[in-house]
């Protein structure tokens, strides 16, 4: 019989991953518990979205306060958080079923009172 150094994995109520913002094919925005963690996203419940067209990429300016057009975020007891954004891809001629799927973030800010991040859709 031969013999083996096992070195058992066990967590597994524990997610590992890169932080990403995901879209739905209904018009919502998903941010995995691993982007809210990182940024500390539970302290910024509100998100205003914005979109480059030139650079086909979405803004997702996070605050602690409800500003002009911003959204609420749903946040979920394990971290990760929700929002619907129907009227954004609408209004920007966005098929959300076109770009659905997990996207990898960009940082533009990151500050005390706003942080911003930057997802580039595919062409």
């Amino acid at each position: 019989m031969e013999n083996f150094n096992f070195s058992w994995f066990t967590k597994t109520k524990s997610r590992l991953s890169d932080p990403r913002i995901s879209i739905s094919k209904n018009n919502s925005f998903g941010l995995n518990a691993a982007l809210v963690r990182k940024y500390g996203l539970k302290e910024f419940p509100y998100l205003l979205l914005g979109y480059d067209k030139n650079k086909n990429a979405i803004g997702f300016r996070f605050m602690k306060e409800k500003g002009t057009g911003a959204l609420s975020i749903r946040f979920t007891e394990s971290d990760s958080g929700t929002t619907n954004s129907k009227n954004f891809f609408l209004d920007n001629k966005l098929d959300a079923a076109k770009f659905h799927g997990r996207h990898v973030v960009s940082e533009v800010v990151v500050e005390s009172s706003e942080i911003i991040l930057a997802v580039n859709l595919p062409k």
